[in-house]
């Protein structure tokens, strides 16, 4: 309880463990002694109100003698004389620091995480248990060309799987399987632009669980169609170079280091007299 000059006149002992001071010593004081000037400030607007004759409730923070800082959510009554005067107010208040430094920390912790997924170049994305879009990063926009106000709470498996029904079925197969508490490793798949065309895919998941609740998925998707596309001109390109090694009218022979043969074509059997399976093997100083 403080007069209408912030000066404490009555506390429990609970009031001056919390304000860190010896028992007994906290009245007397005033409570410009444990704030910053803008917080006392703030106080005495708030005592302004209460000589209107109202009730609040407010934060502050407050500054103990050691210089440690606690924060204090208070609800403040008017209290008044026998003349039905202000005499001043009468205040409740609980210590929330821990709270604030854990709504603090889980504040920081939610800007870190929106950061990792607005910087990642794969696409990633979470679901509920039902399958429908939370989060949406950049990387998913640009693989699957919808932007995130367009996919919220939208089938994920329905959205990324075109008219395919087998591509559909699948990708509902492996939602199931991580909503059952599975890891997805990572996976070869084709899924489907807004636009429709096909786009090969490595994708992965994992489930998402609040305490032993299962709330949803997290899927990353990686576009390989680059990749898919080299690797498939390097096989055409070895499967010509083999028709034309195997069928050319010269003789064609390949040798390691050493000079040993590793294998050789139809024209250079005929020239050699032996068989490719008795070349290969052997030292051309040995011909």
């Amino acid at each position: 309880m403080v007069d209408p000059d912030e000066q404490f006149i009555y506390c429990n002992p609970v009031a001056e463990e919390v304000y860190g001071v010896p028992s007994g010593t906290l009245v007397g004081r005033n409570l410009r002694d444990f704030v910053s000037s803008e917080t006392f400030e703030l106080i005495r607007r708030q005592t302004e109100k209460r000589r209107a004759g109202e009730r609040s409730t407010y934060e502050f923070e407050i500054i103990r003698p050691d210089g440690e800082k606690r924060q204090l959510l208070i609800t403040v009554t008017p209290w008044l004389d026998e003349d039905r005067q202000f005499a001043g107010a009468l205040g409740v208040f609980r210590d929330i620091t821990d709270r604030k430094r854990l709504e603090k920390e889980s504040e920081e912790r939610r800007l870190y995480l929106e950061s990792v997924l607005a910087c990642a170049p794969d696409a990633i994305v979470t679901v509920d248990d039902e399958h429908k879009i939370l989060e949406w990063n950049e990387g998913a926009e640009r693989l699957f060309g919808y932007s995130a106000k367009e996919v919220a709470g939208r089938d994920l498996d329905e959205l990324v799987t075109g008219t395919d029904a087998g591509t559909h079925e699948e990708a509902t197969g492996y939602t199931q399987y991580v909503l059952g508490g599975e890891v997805l490793p990572p996976t070869e798949a084709m899924r489907y632009r807004k636009d429709g065309t096909p786009v090969d895919v490595i994708l992965a998941g994992a489930p998402i669980r609040l305490g032993e609740e299962m709330i949803g998925a997290v899927g990353v998707y990686a576009d390989i169609t680059e990749r898919k596309r080299a690797e498939e001109a390097l096989r055409d390109s070895e499967e010509r170079f083999g028709v034309l090694f195997e069928y050319a009218p010269d003789a064609y022979y390949l040798s390691d280091l050493k000079g040993t043969f590793v294998d050789g074509n139809e024209a250079a059997e005929a020239l050699v007299g032996y068989s490719r399976a008795e070349i290969i093997g052997m030292s051309f100083l040995k011909l």
